[in-house]
């Protein structure tokens, strides 16, 4: 397995300091975010996907000044991948999952997978990325301790363009649950467009797809988390959430007396704009944003 040198808050400062003076001085935040990109998904993928020959509907096809709020939402995605890959990059078995998104034609599911260790990270879960080994019942993301239980787990992706149905989700954990074995407890967690939680109707929808999963007789799933990351405009300023809800099976074959939910532990502070603990570097507010990092 490969793998990579770490990156400091002091290297990123030193990378920032010489970079192109015009980059460097009017936007920041991009300019260290192209570096840890590039840094660890090499030139060849940044150019295929982030360039300006990438498609134009490209998953992270970056827009020019004057872009609509939807295409500047989009460019975010930018600086969250970095944050991902810079905060993420000490977890036991990342290299597989970069290595993973580096060969992949559509980088999305492992974008999703890195969202999901996220909110596992925050929420202080000892958890590993999984090599994938090409095996019944081996073939999952995760590894995560909850409680001394090594529970077993694997993170789904629906695309935006993915019209919502119940029927969607219980496919999709029906179709992929021998990748997960028999004799632990196993997770699902899903990626799902912010569109289908913004109404109680899709919210209801959505959980129904779940439910529906369970009825089937699964054991070996303890529980489903559903999981988004919207975004909107405030008065001109991008905003984030996490929005999730996590099912537990009751039909379950393990832990009959636990929960299994794994994203309620971090609640941010109130009135706080930032929803991360202050352990996850942000690169939004670079290089200000890294007072009190200095020997990460």
């Amino acid at each position: 397995m490969a793998t990579f040198q770490r990156l400091t808050v002091q290297r990123l400062i030193t990378l920032w300091q010489n970079s192109i003076p015009e980059l460097r001085d009017t936007l920041p935040e991009l300019c260290v975010s192209f570096g840890i990109i590039h840094s660890f998904l090499g030139g060849e993928y940044f150019a295929k996907h982030f360039g300006p020959d990438a498609p134009d509907d490209g998953f992270f096809k970056l827009t020019p000044a004057g872009a609509t709020n939807v295409e500047a939402a989009r460019n975010y995605r930018v600086v969250d991948l970095a944050e991902l890959l810079f905060n993420l990059q000490h977890i036991r078995g990342f290299a597989r999952c970069v290595i993973q998104m580096r060969d992949a034609e559509n980088p999305e599911p492992s974008y999703a997978e890195l969202h999901v260790a996220r909110m596992l990270y925050i929420n202080d879960w000892q958890f590993r990325f999984v090599e994938p080994i090409g095996e019944k019942g081996k073939d999952y993301d995760f590894e995560i301790n909850y409680f001394n239980n090594r529970v077993c787990a694997d993170a789904k992706c629906k695309i935006e363009a993915t019209a919502l149905s119940a029927n969607t989700v219980t496919k999709t954990l029906s179709a992929n649950r021998t990748q997960l074995p028999k004799d632990r407890p196993s997770v699902f967690f899903v990626k799902i467009p912010p569109s289908w939680i913004e109404t109680s109707e899709g919210q209801k929808t959505t959980i129904q797809g779940v439910e529906a999963f369970f009825a089937q007789g699964s054991g070996r799933v303890v529980s489903v988390g559903l999981y988004c990351e919207p975004l909107w405009f405030n008065n001109g300023i991008l905003q984030q959430r996490h929005a999730y809800y996590e099912i537990s099976n009751p039909r379950r074959r393990f832990g009959e007396k636990l929960d299994w939910r794994f994203f309620n532990r971090w609640r941010p502070p109130r009135q706080s704009h930032n929803v991360l603990p202050f352990k996850w570097i942000r690169l939004a507010n670079f290089p200000a944003g890294m007072k009190g990092h200095e020997h990460d």
